[in-house]
């Protein structure tokens, strides 16, 4: 009778946490599925690798970058980075707190917004140079972890009239 106490309980206490862990899972089985709630436009998901992703999200006054993670319990929200700031419409000159970046494991962006003047935006090294034209009021540009850090005259936008302005973007 004894045995069969603990056979029992064993059962109610393994069932109970497969359970569990069933239900979790699939509320975070993908990340889409956290993404409803978040508060915001989603702009992009960018896969870092098989088991991270990281989404661009627009509030109405910013941009920020939030990395999930795939585990044993599907995906979780790893953290976000500081946001990168709306410009105002008057604003035609790129300014340092529209950029913002953050790192994923080996991988990260750099990202932020474009006022309507920038066309696109640069960033080279004596190993690469990557232009993203400017499409949208937002950009981003994807790195390795060891790419990561960049010396002022290495990042820069280019201006509709064809200024080139560089980091940290005091107006010529």
């Amino acid at each position: 009778m004894k045995i069969e106490k603990k056979f029992l309980f064993s059962i109610i206490i393994i069932t109970t946490f497969f359970v569990y862990w069933g239900i979790t899972y699939y509320q975070n089985s993908t990340v889409e599925k956290l993404l409803r709630n978040v508060k915001g436009n989603i702009l992009e998901v960018i896969p870092v690798n098989h088991n991270e992703r990281i989404v661009l999200v627009d509030s109405r006054n910013f941009i920020e970058a939030i990395s999930y993670k795939k585990g044993v319990f599907g995906w979780n929200n790893y953290g976000s980075s500081s946001p990168a700031i709306r410009p105002s419409i008057s604003e035609e000159d790129f300014r340092i707190d529209f950029i913002s970046s953050i790192a994923v494991s080996d991988r990260g962006i750099y990202y932020g917004y474009a006022p309507d003047s920038v066309t696109m935006v640069r960033l080279q090294t004596n190993d690469f140079d990557i232009r993203y034209k400017v499409h949208s009021y937002y950009w981003y540009i994807p790195l390795d972890q060891r790419n990561f850090n960049f010396k002022a005259e290495q990042f820069s936008v280019f201006y509709n009239d064809g200024r080139e302005g560089f980091y940290p973007f005091n107006r010529p």
